[in-house]
């Protein structure tokens, strides 16, 4: 259908960037429940369970063409969101064109997030017609207790959690924990953004969802 935000990430073509923002995502979504119906064809009833942080930008088409989902939102602070975003815009991108804007990348995906941001204070507490409510989960919360998030979860969707499942789930955490993670290489000064304009552009985000500041350099 040629409506997604995969293309806005890998290429830099502003007027395709104004069409899809015009564009309505209904179609797309019509054709997403057709192909998920094609994958499942012959395996019997079954959940799917989808991620995107791009599906913000369409609540309404999925509600209308998946009336018994449930959503899951995750939250942190835009300042340590928005330069990773950054980061992968442009490792994405740079198999794609021979010359990468990093501060023109930093507009793109600062103005893209706080529309983002502004959707979820309207419309991301609202339930499906009939269906599920929303979960919304911090993402500091979750790092600090995983297990305990997906817990939660189960409980809020009212999905069955067996014993045996659950041990998996705390060998698969544990071995997360294992591994440990590297430093960030990428900074907000990288991609043009300010602490404290970004800081305010998403103020009422931060406040609408109760969302903590981290530090960030």
């Amino acid at each position: 259908m040629f409506r997604s935000l995969r293309f806005d990430t890998t290429h830099d073509v502003p007027n395709y960037r104004r069409w899809l923002h015009g564009s309505r995502h209904l179609p797309a979504y019509e054709f997403h429940r057709r192909f998920l119906q094609y994958l499942q064809h012959r395996r019997g009833p079954g959940r799917w369970v989808l991620k995107s942080p791009d599906h913000v930008f369409a609540l309404q088409a999925i509600r209308k063409v998946f009336p018994d989902a449930g959503f899951v939102c995750m939250h942190r602070d835009p300042l340590r969101v928005l330069p990773s975003v950054a980061r992968l815009t442009e490792v994405l991108r740079q198999s794609f064109s021979r010359r990468v804007d990093r501060v023109a990348i930093g507009r793109q995906v600062r103005d893209c997030w706080a529309r983002g941001a502004a959707i979820l204070c309207e419309q991301g507490s609202h339930a499906s017609p009939g269906g599920l409510p929303v979960l919304h989960v911090h993402f500091r919360e979750f790092v600090r207790d995983p297990l305990a998030t997906v817990v939660q979860l189960y409980r809020h969707f009212d999905m069955p959690l067996r014993e045996g499942q659950l041990a998996r789930l705390q060998a698969a955490v544990a071995a997360e924990r294992r591994k440990g993670h590297g430093a960030d290489s990428y900074r907000l000064r990288d991609y043009g953004f300010d602490r404290y304009r970004e800081a305010a552009l998403f103020a009422d985000y931060m406040q609408h969802f109760g969302i903590e500041p981290e530090s960030q350099a």
